[in-house]
């Protein structure tokens, strides 16, 4: 009976954690927003949402299982309201089934990925694998002591500290964790997945927005999630002249067991492919989904004269500011370049007054994030110390840089490059959509050229990440 209790508590924090409230603010307030839309949006503001909800009222109650359940249970009067008046009949549009059954076959590739990589039992051992399998350590610390009590959460690794990491995706694991009652790091494995699922139908939505296509939409969805490096021309090259005596698939499974064919840590390629991100980098899990929602509902408020999204936007972003501050950031900034991009004269004052509202939420956030920080060790602080001007590796020659390039974005950065003088030879530029994805692309793609503002050089990757979604 346990058992039982356990997995039905589990089942309801899922729903709550990933549908429920989204579902209530997005059909309750912003119904009139394309169906394409609304599902990765119930999701993503359900992540959003819960957290925060919890966060807030752990603050008030204290942190516990009956604080989590209590507060879920008060957005169940919302949902019957919702259900009662809205004719929801469909989640998703049937005519872009496709893109659904591509995000689906995404989920379960990355659940079979996951599946024996992180704190599995294997003989006598625990494996916890991937690329860089100590991150998904360090944040599991977080999401157990969290589940176990700590809260206001202390650094697990640093005691007596207040953890001053942007900890809240972790908090979203923990608020299920908290309700099995047991120690459960396996969540984990559907965790990480579903936030594939959130991403691959977020970039469909903003490329169809954008492209009115279906085929180049689907393509493109696919194109974000899995572009990469070049890595796998070693692992060609370690067949051939790594000869073994096994067969051919054993020998390529030793290899790849026993070699890392997703980046070289500290040479050209150094940046691990989108997928590699999905499996441990948790806050940029949300940041990247973030980001491509956030734009698709600027871009539909610019084209619409829309103040509404644009605060849902601001919403959004103000709640990512202990989820992912560099989603915040690139987020503010593209809603700056599309209020260039797309400004004219028509609804102008309402587009402004939207990118105010936009702002305005979004600092509110970025207010509490200072307030209720580390007074020894603000953000602010850390960006004072670490901000330089120039480039992430400043050793580094522009012949070095464009092989960087090059080796690790390969195909989508090359035809990137060639779109741009194409656009503009054709005029095409005069269609706002294409000169706002090479404005993001650019921006993106020269922040870590012009400046550093993070203790770690590597961080300034994430801005190509980002860079990689407009390609």
């Amino acid at each position: 009976m346990e058992n039982l209790a356990s997995n039905l508590l589990l089942i309801y924090g899922f729903l709550f954690t990933f549908f429920v409230p989204g579902f209530v603010l997005i059909e309750g307030f912003f119904s009139y927003l394309p169906r394409i839309q609304k599902l990765p949006l119930y999701m993503l503001t359900s992540i959003l949402l819960s957290t925060w909800s919890i966060f807030l009222t752990s603050y008030i109650f204290g942190y516990s299982q009956g604080t989590i359940i209590l507060t879920f249970a008060s957005y169940i009067p919302f949902l019957f309201w919702i259900i009662a008046k809205r004719n929801v009949k469909h989640l998703y549009p049937k005519k872009h089934l496709s893109e659904l059954i591509f995000a689906l076959v995404a989920f379960i590739l990355f659940v079979i990925a996951l599946y024996p990589a992180i704190f599995y039992k294997f003989q006598d051992y625990i494996v916890m694998s991937a690329d860089n399998w100590q991150d998904t350590a360090m944040h599991l610390g977080i999401i157990e002591s969290i589940s176990e009590g700590n809260f206001p959460p202390q650094a697990p690794y640093y005691a007596g500290r207040p953890l001053t990491y942007y900890y809240f995706s972790d908090f979203h694991t923990a608020i299920l964790q908290t309700l099995t009652t047991k120690f459960s790091p396996r969540i984990l494995v559907l965790d990480n997945s579903l936030y594939v699922f959130i991403f691959t139908l977020g970039v469909y939505a903003l490329s169809f927005l954008l492209t009115k296509s279906k085929k180049s939409s689907l393509f493109a969805s696919m194109v974000a999630l899995f572009s990469g490096n070049f890595m796998f021309i070693r692992l060609i090259q370690d067949l051939f002249t790594k000869p073994g005596r096994e067969e051919f698939f054993v020998h390529l499974r030793n290899l790849v067991s026993s070699a890392s064919y997703t980046m070289e840590y500290g040479k050209l390629m150094q940046m691990t492919p989108v997928t590699d991100y999905f499996l441990q980098n948790r806050p940029m899990m949300v940041g990247l989904s973030t980001v491509t929602l956030v734009t698709t509902l600027v871009v539909g408020a610019y084209k619409k004269g829309d103040v509404s999204r644009l605060l849902l936007a601001g919403l959004i972003t103000g709640f990512m500011v202990k989820f992912q501050l560099f989603s915040f950031v690139v987020a503010l900034v593209l809603v700056g370049i599309g209020f260039l991009v797309f400004m004219t004269k028509r609804n102008l004052v309402k587009k402004f007054a939207g990118v105010v509202g936009f702002v305005g939420i979004s600092c509110l956030f970025l207010t509490i994030l200072v307030v209720t920080g580390d007074p020894n060790r603000s953000f602010i602080d850390i960006v004072k110390k670490s901000f330089s001007f120039g480039p992430w590796d400043k050793s580094k020659d522009f012949l070095w840089y464009l092989s960087f390039y090059f080796a690790n974005f390969n195909l989508p950065f090359v035809v990137g490059l060639v779109f741009i003088p194409l656009v503009i030879l054709k005029k095409s530029f005069r269609k706002r959509q294409y000169l706002f994805l090479i404005a993001w692309f650019l921006v993106t793609l020269l922040t870590p050229q012009l400046i550093r503002f993070t203790i770690y050089e590597g961080d300034m990757f994430k801005f190509y990440y980002f860079m990689m979604i407009p390609l």
